[in-house]
């Protein structure tokens, strides 16, 4: 029933967004009394706190699926990286993280904390079992790479496409992701790397 309730609460917020939205307009949103609703959480700070890691859940869902799509392969992954579009949902999610951010910083800085562990957790897993398998180079400082990617990947979304020189979001993607991940690879990994790179011209 909470999961209902979570699913149905983040739809709710993202559309509605977090400030204005009433735990009575929840309550009748999930076709529930207020009591029940205060049965399940302690006020709406905690809503909104459950539906963030709610969100954040589905997501590492999402990326576990390609990663399961790719056979675990983190460089298949990374090659398939300028294909992916994140669907609608998963968007919204992304705006009600923002929404959240602007609002309520104090819960999203406390979940902030929580989802980045899980998903450094999750690179940390992927990057070792590219070592593993023979595509990453073996003596990686691991922990500095699962702090930088993320900060790589911010750069990207904040490139300003319309400068002067505009340049595509997959010419960016490939500039700096691929070839990060080219660099620290052995020669088995560059070998894939630059096989998928001669057979999809990017």
């Amino acid at each position: 029933m909470k999961e209902k309730i979570l699913k149905k609460t983040a739809d709710y917020l993202i559309r509605e967004g977090c400030r204005k939205v009433t735990v009575d307009e929840i309550a009748a949103y999930n076709g529930i009394s207020k009591r029940t609703l205060y049965e399940l959480f302690l006020d709406k700070n905690e809503i909104i706190e459950q539906c963030l890691l709610y969100c954040n859940e589905k997501t590492r869902e999402y990326y576990h699926e390609i990663f399961r799509n790719h056979d675990d392969n983190i460089l298949s992954v990374v090659l398939s990286g300028h294909h992916f579009r994140p669907d609608s949902k998963l968007t919204s999610a992304f705006r009600l993280f923002a929404d959240a951010k602007k609002h309520f910083p104090d819960i999203y800085e406390n979940v902030e904390k929580v989802i980045l562990e899980e998903h450094r957790a999750d690179l940390r897993k992927f990057l070792r079992k590219g070592q593993e398998d023979g595509l990453l180079l073996p003596d990686l400082h691991i922990d500095s790479i699962v702090t930088f990617i993320p900060m790589l990947i911010r750069f990207i979304g904040r490139v300003d496409f319309h400068s002067e020189t505009p340049i595509s979001n997959r010419e960016t993607y490939y500039q700096t992701i691929i070839y990060y991940f080219r660099g620290i690879s052995t020669e088995k990994g560059r070998m894939f790397i630059d096989d998928y790179l001669n057979k999809n011209k990017i």
